[in-house]
C-alpha cells in the first residue's frame, strides 16, 4: 500500500489510512466510533493518525474524537481526542471536551513570552532571522507529562487535568472540574480546583478491588458475577481469583503492522 506511512521520526509515526489499514482495526478490535446499527466508521480512506512508535493498544476499544492514538486498555473508549503522549488502563470512560493543561511557560523568568523560550515557532524563528537575532540564550521550560489514568476510570464532560497529576483505579471525575492534583483510587472528585466529594465505596471494599484489580482478569471469567453489589463481587471474586490467569489479550503492535502492509 504505498504512501501508508507520510513520515516517521524516533517519536513519532505519522499514517494516511488506507482500506487495508482501516481492516486492521477492525481485525484487532480497536474501533473509531460507536457505529451503532453498524454505521459508517469515522475514520476515512485518506485521514490521517499520529502515533508514537512503540503504541501498543489492546482490543475492544474506542477512539472516538481525534486522529492522535496512545496506549489503551481494553473496553476504554475517549470521546475526547487524545495526544499520543496519554496513557489509560482497562474500562475508562472519558466524556466530551477532556483536556489537558496547555504549554508550560516561564513562570519564574523574566518574561513568560515564547521570544524567549521557544525558538521553534515559526514567529519567532522569523524574529530570529530577520533581526540578527543569534546569540540569545533561550529560557528552558521542562513539561509535564499528560496525567495518567488507571483502570475503570470515569471523566465527566468538559475537565481540564494539569499536566504530571495521576487518576487512580476507579477514581471519578464530575463535569466541569479543573483536576490539579493527584486523585485517589476510587475517590469522587469535582470543582475548580477539584476537591473531594465522597467515597465511591466503604474504605473496606475499595481494599478489597484494589487488592483484586478484578480487571486484571477476562471478563468472560467474571460474568457470573454480581457486578451491581460491590460487597458481593468482592467477596466471589475473591474466592476464585486464585484459579484465575490474568488475561493477556494480543495487543496490536501499530509501527510493526504498518511495516507490514505499507
Amino acid at each position: 500500500m504505498p504512501g501508508l506511512v507520510l513520515w516517521n521520526t524516533p517519536t513519532e509515526v505519522v499514517i494516511r489510512l488506507t482500506s487495508a489499514a482501516l481492516d486492521l482495526f477492525d481485525q484487532h478490535s480497536i474501533f473509531c466510533d460507536h457505529q451503532i446499527n453498524d454505521g459508517p466508521r469515522r475514520w476515512k480512506v485518506g485521514d490521517v493518525l499520529r502515533f508514537q512508535p512503540d503504541l501498543e493498544v489492546e482490543p475492544y476499544v474506542g477512539f472516538l474524537a481525534g486522529n492522535d492514538l496512545c496506549p489503551i486498555g481494553a473496553f476504554s473508549y475517549s470521546h475526547s481526542g487524545l495526544p499520543a503522549t496519554a496513557s489509560l488502563g482497562r474500562y475508562c470512560s472519558i466524556s466530551w471536551n477532556v483536556r489537558p493543561s496547555s504549554w508550560q511557560h516561564p513562570v519564574a523568568a523574566v518574561t513568560t513570552s515564547l521570544a524567549t523560550c521557544n525558538p521553534h515557532v515559526r514567529f519567532v524563528r522569523a524574529a530570529y532571522r530577520e533581526l540578527g537575532i543569534d546569540k540569545l540564550k533561550t529560557v528552558p521550560t521542562p513539561q509535564r507529562p499528560y496525567p495518567k489514568l488507571g483502570n475503570d476510570v470515569w471523566v465527566g464532560q468538559d475537565v481540564l487535568l494539569m499536566s504530571g497529576i495521576t487518576i487512580g483505579d476507579g477514581a471519578i471525575v464530575a463535569a466541569g472540574s479543573v483536576v490539579t492534583k493527584d486523585v485517589p483510587p476510587y475517590a469522587i472528585v469535582g470543582g475548580a480546583p477539584a476537591k473531594l466529594i465522597r467515597w465511591r465505596h466503604p474504605p473496606e471494599i475499595i481494599a478489597a478491588l484494589q487488592e483484586l484489580a478484578w480487571w486484571r482478569y477476562n471478563l468472560a471469567d467474571l460474568q457470573d458475577l454480581d457486578f451491581a453489589d460491590p460487597a458481593r463481587f468482592v467477596a466471589q471474586l475473591a474466592v476464585r481469583a486464585a484459579s484465575l490467569e490474568p488475561w493477556t489479550p494480543t495487543k496490536l503492535h501499530l509501527w510493526d503492522a504498518v511495516r507490514q502492509i505499507d
